[in-house]
């Protein structure tokens, strides 16, 4: 399988340089990009988000602080920020008291059919929520369950990346997706896919545990490329080895 470079550029759109390069430079200042846990919805001003959207992905809760509780939400919710670190070159850690983050991790009540946000706001700073309604056992977020999934996902619209086809088949059609391109927006291949899980079934079993081949070229279409320790494991065993095999030094499948 030859890398699809057309595929690459949907998912890492010049349009997210910007961004990772603001992302880049706060790394090298600081030594590390900074993630917290909010302990309530914070304020948001229009140009930030639009009161509709503040009333429908930040709607109540009856105790938002659970993003800050729940111990084993907040231990995932950092290693997924690891995993993607490793490709990007960049370092996360959780802030200190008294210093400020970049990064802002919370949860909301959200539709039900959405598993989470993720707000850029100005500079390198983003604010990411999962959804209480569809996830509701965040306490027990850990690698390889669906809520570790979805904030993989929304970490990587934080670096920059995109839905490579938009946000339904209907869509990627008008935005010109050819048949191999539709075939590639899975997550064999993507964390970015959405949402494509009729390609395994009635459910996606594993799931995502780490960025996938096209998320790490992505990642290196914005961040440049990385020399990491050890191999980047991909989870399902329905592609074959040899898929990879055009993808220098990134991959083994298991």
């Amino acid at each position: 399988m030859e890398r699809d470079d057309d595929f690459v550029r949907r998912i890492a759109p010049t349009s997210s340089a910007g961004r990772a390069t603001e992302i880049r430079n706060v790394a090298t200042s600081q030594g590390a990009v900074l993630v917290s846990f909010l302990g309530q919805i914070p304020t948001y001003s229009a140009f930030e988000l639009s009161a509709s959207d503040v009333a429908t992905y930040l709607g109540p809760v009856s105790e938002n602080a659970a993003s800050v509780a729940y111990a084993g939400f907040r231990a995932s919710a950092l290693e997924a920020f690891s995993r993607w670190g490793v490709h990007a070159g960049i370092t996360f850690r959780e802030a200190f008291p008294g210093e400020t983050a970049q990064i802002r991790i919370g949860v909301s009540a959200q539709p039900l059919g959405i598993g989470g946000i993720s707000i850029p706001l100005a500079g390198a700073r983003t604010d990411i929520y999962l959804n209480l309604t569809r996830y509701p056992d965040l306490a027990a977020m850990s690698v390889g369950t669906r809520s570790f999934q979805t904030f993989l996902h929304e970490v990587g619209h934080m670096l920059g990346l995109a839905h490579p086809n938009g946000n339904n088949e209907d869509a990627a059609r008008k935005k010109g997706s050819t048949p191999a391109l539709l075939a590639l927006d899975s997550f064999s291949y993507t964390t970015m896919a959405y949402p494509r899980e009729s390609v395994f079934g009635a459910s996606t079993t594993p799931f995502v545990v780490a960025p996938m081949i096209y998320d790490i070229e992505g990642i290196r279409e914005l961040y440049g490329r990385v020399d990491y320790s050890g191999p980047a494991t991909f989870t399902f065993p329905t592609r074959n080895p040899d898929d990879y095999k055009d993808f220098p030094g990134t991959a083994t499948v298991t």
